[in-house]
């Protein structure tokens, strides 16, 4: 074969590498991008478990939102991060964009988003209508009734952290409780609700009891609801030691450190200080 024709077979074998190399960066790169978006999911949802590092899991979800956009499993966690983050404005544009993408219509999602972000009326609609699904769908058999139970509290906490239809929250958690009393959660949520609506004889046992049932699973925020409810009821050295053990458990809770500073200018100083005062 000629020397010159050799040459031309080099470079038609390299243009036919480079362009099917192009045909297919795109989707490698992106095949890419929505690992690399998968991975900083699973850390910022390890971020989110207890011990909570809720500005970590934001940074990582933040990531991989911007790796995969079109992701719809990355902007379904995505979402979910932020709403448990409290990041509700910024759950409820991620959720509104995975719905562009997936079957979910994100009811009780978008609906606590609503709540939170001054759209009460909306909200409303949103978690009347994702409960009407949930009915259908217990009473088809086609979810168990610890899923029913799961779907009742919820949207019955959402509704008293919103402080909002807190007689139905009532209702709701008190529905929960009836079909799993051991669940630290449901227990925890019906608490809540007591103490949003001033029962705090109720609110103080059920809370107490959720503490108890989550001792070899600890959550801090069921520390911090009883500490709320022990300073409603001036019982403010139980509440600091609740207090404390929810920054034991979660070191960055902020309102519960919040909650601990302001409960230490409350509390009456240790008796040899007084002793000591009253002395000079």
């Amino acid at each position: 074969m000629p020397s010159g024709c050799r040459v031309c077979l080099v470079a038609v074998s390299i243009a036919v590498v480079v362009l099917g190399g192009c045909q297919w960066a795109g989707p490698l790169d992106q095949m890419r991008k929505d690992f690399v978006a998968l991975r900083y999911i699973k850390t910022a949802s390890q971020a989110i478990s207890e011990p909570v590092d809720a500005n970590a899991a934001i940074h990582d979800a933040t990531r991989a939102v911007k790796l995969a956009p079109d992701n719809a499993t990355v902007l379904d966690r995505a979402g979910r991060i932020y709403l448990y983050a409290g990041q509700y404005q910024q759950a409820l544009a991620i959720l509104q964009q995975a719905r562009r993408h997936t079957d979910n219509p994100y009811l009780y999602e978008i609906g606590t988003c609503l709540l939170h972000t001054g759209q009460p009326g909306k909200g409303i609609e949103y978690l009347t209508r994702h409960l009407r699904n949930v009915e259908l769908e217990y009473q088809a058999q086609a979810i168990s009734p610890q899923e029913y139970a799961l779907h009742l509290n919820n949207v019955g906490y959402t509704y008293a952290e919103a402080d909002l239809q807190l007689p139905y929250a009532l209702e709701l958690t008190r529905r929960a409780v009836s079909y799993d009393p051991l669940d630290p959660a449901f227990t925890d949520s019906l608490g809540w609700v007591y103490y949003k609506l001033n029962d705090l004889k109720n609110a103080s046992f059920y809370l107490e009891r959720a503490v108890r049932q989550s001792l070899y699973q600890p959550n801090a925020e069921l520390n911090y609801h009883l500490a709320m409810v022990y300073i409603r009821l001036g019982r403010r050295a139980e509440a600091a030691r609740e207090l404390r053990r929810a920054l034991h458990i979660r070191p960055g809770y902020l309102a519960a450190r919040r909650e601990l500073r302001q409960l230490r200018w409350e509390l009456p100083r240790p008796w040899y200080v007084q002793s000591v005062a009253q002395v000079l």
